[in-house]
């Protein structure tokens, strides 16, 4: 994105199987998972990847469970700043059973940094008993 501004992307985005001569950069983009999918993916990655004043949020809950914000497999230097993260939460009307939110990065074998970034899990709610009573979150 131009400086000072930034991207909206409805969609996944993913940075894959990068060289260790290879470097991705992303920077300015708000990723929304409305329904279901993380919103950005870093996998397999010998070479560096840098983020930065990226905006992410995880899907929400679709018959299964809500989604992570960033998930990191397998990447030797992943570096964030300034960015947020945010865990999807739940559906909301759905069949009246409780579901609870995600959490905001998962990361697995992996180097992760996080410098001046903000991470928040996903919100619950209740639900609710037979008959149906007011949802409470």
């Amino acid at each position: 994105a131009d400086a000072g501004s930034s991207v909206l992307v409805h969609s996944p985005v993913a940075v894959r199987n990068l060289a260790t001569t290879q470097t991705a950069v992303l920077s300015g983009l708000v990723l929304a998972q409305p329904w279901g999918g993380t919103a950005l993916t870093l996998a397999d990655n010998a070479g560096p990847v840098r983020v930065q004043a990226v905006e992410a949020t995880g899907g929400q809950y679709v018959f299964g469970g809500a989604w992570s914000a960033l998930e990191v497999t397998n990447c030797a230097d992943a570096s964030f700043a300034g960015c947020t993260f945010t865990g999807g939460g739940p559906e909301y009307g759905g069949l009246g059973y409780a579901h609870s939110g995600a959490i905001a990065i998962r990361g697995s074998s992996s180097a992760i940094a996080l410098h001046d970034c903000t991470v928040r899990g996903g919100h619950g709610v209740f639900g609710y008993s037979n008959p149906p009573g007011p949802i409470t979150h």
